[in-house]
């Protein structure tokens, strides 16, 4: 039986934790949903920037490969003038190729077999190289003939070694013998070359990792040919971009991956205190004596 004039009592304690429990779990689960929304919002601010970034040193590969490629038309004008006959080559290559510095030789290849380079020093070994009945490579080439277009080749190991290359084949035909296909003209690029001159170290400056690669046309399978030290790649984005007659790919992603565990702890530690302090302030208000 109740005693007269005692205080209505306050909440039951069990009632008491219910309600705190609830506010602590509910400040708990709106911080996850407004910090999973934040993540999300900031993933993909960095991924638009590596979009960015991506495509704006594919324009500088493109810019150093299409700068290159041109002195193939140089050659190939030099055959037509002369109706298919070569003349002081090693003159007009090696005048022509002060003005490439991406470019480490120039070739002809009469029929498809390579019979002019400059500079000779160091390339003998390419000499006589059928680029049409090479089965290891000759994909591009055929390619090259057939569409009658600059075809970028490669990258691949030089024959005469030296390193990795990409070559670019223009086919020549000349039109007063009826459009008979005369043979290629050819530049050699070699990739380190063409890399520093677009400057693609600058992405690790930046805080990414990348790789460039193809689908290798013999194989069908991932080939890449240049990418930065820092571990696998787990989640980039890939930008791709045509080159002559091909298409590359330019995969980065940042160095520290997309997500901020530093800002999501911090975002996770001031969530608990945000609850707990609002659970305890529940608490003292519901425990509080009524008046």
């Amino acid at each position: 039986m109740k005693q007269q004039g005692a205080e209505t009592p306050g909440p039951s304690q069990r009632r008491l934790r219910l309600l705190t429990s609830f506010v602590f779990l509910a400040v708990v689960a709106l911080g996850a949903v407004l910090s999973v929304s934040a993540n999300r919002t900031r993933t993909a601010h960095l991924q638009a920037e590596a979009r960015v970034a991506a495509t704006h040193y594919a324009q500088r590969i493109i810019v150093h490969i299409d700068r290159s490629l041109s002195a193939t038309y140089v050659l190939a004008a030099m055959v037509r003038v002369t109706k298919g006959e070569v003349v002081d080559f090693d003159n007009v290559a090696g005048s022509t190729l002060r003005f490439y510095p991406d470019v480490s030789s120039l070739q002809l290849a009469p029929n498809g077999i390579v019979t002019y380079i400059v500079p000779m020093a160091g390339n003998e070994k390419a000499v006589g190289h059928d680029l049409l009945r090479d089965e290891h490579r000759n994909k591009e080439a055929i390619a090259a003939k057939n569409t009658a277009k600059l075809t970028l080749a490669g990258p691949f190991e030089l024959m005469q070694g030296g390193g990795t290359a990409v070559i670019g084949r223009l086919p020549i035909f000349l039109p007063d013998i009826g459009g008979r296909f005369w043979g290629f003209s050819t530049v050699v690029i070699r990739v380190a070359g063409l890399l520093e001159g677009a400057r693609i170290s600058g992405l690790s400056d930046e805080g990414y990792r990348y790789e460039l690669w193809r689908i290798h046309p013999d194989t069908e399978e991932r080939q890449v040919f240049a990418s930065s030290t820092g571990g696998a790649m787990l989640r980039p984005i890939v930008h791709s971009f045509a080159v002559p007659n091909g298409k590359w790919f330019l995969s980065i992603e940042p160095k520290t991956g997309w997500t901020s565990w530093g800002w999501i702890a911090f975002e996770a530690a001031s969530t608990l205190a945000a609850a707990a302090l609002l659970a305890w302030l529940a608490r003292t208000a519901l425990a509080s004596p009524r008046t």
